[in-house]
């Protein structure tokens, strides 16, 4: 009995502490100067059995967070804005150069390489998850995109 309890114990704090959705990989860049606003990228990824959806972002470097996506519409690339984000059970969605990306709206400063700034994201069922942004270099967002699996392990 006592083997099996503290086997218990020692699963119970891995259980206790998985993340149902995750973020990895949060960038942005430089802002122009005299601009009011920039892009984040980052890579968000569902661990749970349920869907999810992306409902609301927010950080204090900006008046707001907004959902960008790009589309070809008569030919023409556009950038268009949703209201929300819905993330698939056991799915990694990548926010990236060309892509989903979040734009920063009314920034309230600069971002400057090396700085790193705070960010909120709300989902369907009230739940958030947090991240610190790094601001990096424009370069980055140059290099070549790497294959998507769209969450297949």
């Amino acid at each position: 009995m006592r083997i099996l309890l503290a086997i218990g114990l020692l699963c119970f704090p891995a259980i206790a502490f998985a993340q149902p959705l995750t973020i990895d990989k949060a960038w942005s860049t430089p802002a122009m100067k005299g601009m009011s606003i920039g892009v984040a990228y980052l890579t968000l990824t569902n661990h749970s059995n349920e869907a999810r959806t992306l409902t609301t972002l927010t950080s204090p470097v900006s008046e707001q967070v907004e959902i960008h996506t790009h589309i070809h519409e008569d030919e023409v690339m556009k950038m268009r804005k949703l209201s929300s984000l819905a993330i698939a059970a056991d799915t990694t969605v990548t926010f990236e150069p060309g892509g989903l990306h979040l734009m920063l709206i009314g920034l309230k400063q600069p971002l400057t390489l090396g700085d790193q700034f705070p960010l909120t994201l709300t989902f369907d069922d009230d739940s958030q998850v947090e991240t610190s942004v790094t601001v990096e270099p424009r370069d980055k967002a140059q290099t070549p995109k790497e294959p998507e699996h769209h969450g297949h392990h």
